[in-house]
């Protein structure tokens, strides 16, 4: 199921972009416009803010972005075994690389694991696939930092997303 939006997210101009909301599984599980000032409506935690006031909201959980519409990410590098000792020479270009994500609004949190496994970084995307760069060009998977990185899809709940 494709559904088609328009306006702003999180103060970014989306333009019109598509989402594929993935098999048609009813109208309970689809994409859906709705009146955000109806206040017997759960407040959605994934919607784009249409033409008119009207939020595009999905229910379905699969769903990704095509077209230039941003999902959530999570990369989890974990440490290799020389991680201590090369960490405090890498981390200037680390945070350069993630600052260039910050600046443009993809970053929503990064930061290390307190007991040395690693770290963890959650952000938005428009595909997998841009997160894969985006991590292999980081300066801690090519300086061997990171032995092994994860990248998984994420769902915020909380706290809920006020646009």
């Amino acid at each position: 199921m494709l559904a088609a939006i328009a306006g702003r997210h999180r103060g970014h101009e989306l333009g019109l972009h598509t989402i594929d909301c993935g098999p048609d599984l009813g109208a309970e599980d689809g994409p859906e416009l709705i009146d955000p000032a109806d206040e017997s409506l759960d407040r959605p935690q994934s919607f784009f803010t249409g033409h008119g006031g009207l939020v595009l909201r999905t229910i379905h959980r699969g769903w990704t972005a095509t077209g230039g519409a941003h999902v959530l990410f999570v990369i989890i590098g974990h440490d290799g075994p020389h991680a201590k000792e090369l960490r405090p020479k890498l981390r200037p270009d680390h945070l350069a690389h993630l600052g260039e994500q910050d600046r443009v609004g993809k970053i929503r949190l990064a930061g290390p694991f307190t007991d040395g496994a690693g770290s963890l970084i959650v952000l938005e995307a428009e595909s997998e696939s841009a997160v894969r760069e985006i991590a292999d060009a980081d300066p801690y998977v090519r300086g061997g930092v990171f032995e092994s990185v994860e990248i998984h899809p994420f769902k915020q709940v909380l706290p809920a997303d006020e646009g």
